[in-house]
């Protein structure tokens, strides 16, 4: 069953047709702001006919602020899907982090985000992304953490490391770990249980370990945490809509999550963020 209204926490704007991940992902990290109006205008029916009424949008290229048209991707949206969020790569490196942290503030984004394995975050920049994530929360915005896990370097990128380490002073604006940790969500749990600003987001995991232990892992971890901490993402393109949807409905049927719940996942638990973020 597709529900009548989603708010998907995940939506990328990119072409998936791209050959390997790292391709997909670097042309993910070259989009103008005119390719992302295109790219949007390709997509809206697509996602409309599956009930995703707002999202957030994860925009990857991190000097994006400095595109002129950037005013207009975000005014297209917000016309077509009233209730969207904007997210944003962070580049780390920037040497002025005030100045660029408060100019993705004053253009409307919601969100900054730390990609460890498409940045190469390893533990020497742990403190360059710290102090990006402290002035992110002195102005008021969210914190995206990708926390799948995988690929050649998944020693070396340690996302949830990053996490933690995060922690020890970043602890009031909402902290969101994309893909729940993956394999790992028993550990991403563990972080979300004892800090509050932490939330778990669905996005492709649970397509992913489909078959696999892992899978009840997930529901198990949510439960502990609370339902009311977990957000709803598809991670479009990687996977279409409405086969996410049906994923996340099977995966609550078989977990015996009411409807009540998903709802509260899919559409409610975003108000909430909202609010912090002083979003009416």
């Amino acid at each position: 069953m597709i529900t009548d209204e989603v708010f998907d926490f995940n939506i990328h704007l990119y072409s998936k047709d791209m050959g390997d991940i790292e391709s997909q992902i670097k042309s993910d990290t070259e989009l103008t702001a005119k390719d992302l109006c295109v790219n949007f205008k390709k997509n809206l029916d697509h996602f409309k006919s599956n009930g995703v009424l707002s999202g957030n949008f994860h925009l990857f290229n991190g000097d994006i602020v400095y595109d002129k048209h950037l005013g207009t991707f975000f005014s297209e949206v917000n016309s077509k899907l009233p209730g969207s969020l904007f997210t944003i790569l962070c580049d780390f490196r920037k040497i002025d982090k005030l100045e660029y942290l408060k100019k993705i503030k004053d253009l409307g984004f919601h969100f900054i985000k730390f990609h460890s394995y498409v940045q190469k975050i390893n533990e020497s920049n742990f403190n360059d992304v710290l102090e990006c994530a402290m002035i992110a929360e002195s102005l008021q915005l969210g914190i995206c953490i990708d926390t799948s896990y995988g690929t050649a370097n998944m020693y070396e990128y340690d996302n949830l490391k990053l996490t933690a380490f995060l922690l020890r002073k970043v602890n009031i604006t909402p902290i969101i770990l994309l893909h729940s940790g993956g394999s790992r969500v028993l550990e991403a749990m563990l972080l979300a249980d004892h800090n509050k600003n932490i939330y778990l987001e669905t996005s492709l995991s649970i397509y992913f370990y489909n078959g696999s232990s892992i899978k009840k892992d997930f529901a198990f971890a949510y439960k502990k945490i609370g339902l009311d901490r977990v957000l709803y993402a598809s991670d479009f393109p990687y996977q279409r809509m409405n086969d996410s949807i049906k994923t996340f409905d099977v995966f609550c049927n078989e977990n015996q999550i009411s409807e009540k719940s998903k709802r509260q996942i899919q559409v409610e638990n975003i108000y909430k963020i909202k609010k912090y973020l002083g979003i009416e």
